[in-house]
């Protein structure tokens, strides 16, 4: 890879927010072979979610960035969202659910534990509320 390359790579990382973001937000949207939910129930929470961090400010410069995952073999409860650093797994990430998630966890820092399918504990340990 050519330093240009490189360049440019930064360039776009810098527009996307990286360099700032405290959060990512990694969403299965493995539409094509999915057992954990419908291709179509995915788009639709992609879409909410991203609409929904735009209208709030939070996306990119605003701290959080979305990014799109392969199927990470769970298959089951989706679709499947994790929030990292933080190690917090969310399943049945539905719009509704997602609001939840975006009012209670990344807004106020309390997990919404009815929807954790998995949790890093140490996580829990280092950020109490």
């Amino acid at each position: 890879m050519s330093a240009s390359e490189l360049n440019a790579a930064s360039r776009k990382c810098e527009k996307l927010g990286l360099d700032r973001a405290d959060r990512m937000l990694l969403m299965c949207m493995d539409r094509k072979t999915a057992k954990c939910a419908s291709g179509k129930e995915m788009l639709e929470s992609w879409k909410y979610l991203k609409k929904r961090l735009k209208s709030l400010g939070l996306e990119g410069r605003g701290g959080i960035v979305r990014i799109k995952m392969g199927c990470v073999g769970i298959c089951k409860g989706g679709p499947i969202m994790a929030v990292t650093p933080d190690g917090t797994w969310y399943g049945r990430c539905t719009p509704e659910a997602i609001e939840e998630i975006i009012q209670e966890h990344l807004i106020n820092g309390r997990v919404v534990e009815k929807l954790v399918i998995a949790q890093n504990p140490d996580w829990a340990r280092r950020h109490p509320v």
